[in-house]
């Protein structure tokens, strides 16, 4: 069995969790059928996506490239990077339906990145706790630490926004390719 198979049997399991049920039943009043979590069929090999805050940003994005800096506090959910989901389809409805607007601000990026899988809530804590031990005085301790490990980005569990993420902080590997809504990493 392949990376990309084994990846969508843990985020079905997550998804079905009684754990994550539980959490959206008493969060949200919702059962996860109900709510914006990925759907692993929608999974393509080494295809991400990314939902740009307007469709200005997205054209900015798709002509100059990602700025990093330009991430703003409210939308750092573990580092200052780019987000990532890999079902286009929950991204557009979840940001459609609760951020943005029916704006279509999709980026598709093709690439083979280097996630560091932190899928288990216990994990990406204790990750943050050792990445702040190694980093006590930068405020980019979670970048730093990730990319000193050898890893492109971190990807995680939000049962609140779509489930499966993925933050980016290596764009090095990543080039903007123009024209439609494609980026394609190095």
């Amino acid at each position: 069995m392949d990376l990309l198979e084994q990846q969508k049997i843990e985020i079905r399991r997550l998804n079905n969790s009684k754990k994550i049920r539980r959490l959206l039943r008493e969060e949200l009043g919702v059962e996860p059928n109900e709510w914006y979590l990925t759907n692993p069929n929608n999974f393509k090999e080494n295809t991400f996506y990314h939902y740009a805050n307007s469709l200005h940003d997205q054209r900015q994005i798709l002509k100059n490239g990602f700025d990093v800096n330009k991430v703003g506090k409210q939308n750092q959910g573990i580092g200052k990077g780019l987000y990532l989901g890999r079902d286009k389809e929950t991204l557009m409805k979840f940001y459609d339906t609760n951020l943005i607007g029916d704006e279509n601000c999709i980026i598709t990026i093709k690439g083979k990145f280097n996630f560091l899988s932190l899928l288990s809530e216990a994990k990406l804590q204790k990750f943050l706790k050792k990445a702040r031990k190694m980093f006590p005085d930068e405020p980019d301790f979670i970048e730093r630490h990730t990319t000193k490990l050898g890893y492109d980005g971190i990807r995680y569990y939000d049962p609140l926004a779509t489930g499966e993420e993925f933050v980016l902080f290596d764009l090095s590997a990543m080039t903007i390719i123009g024209g439609e809504d494609h980026a394609v990493a190095k």
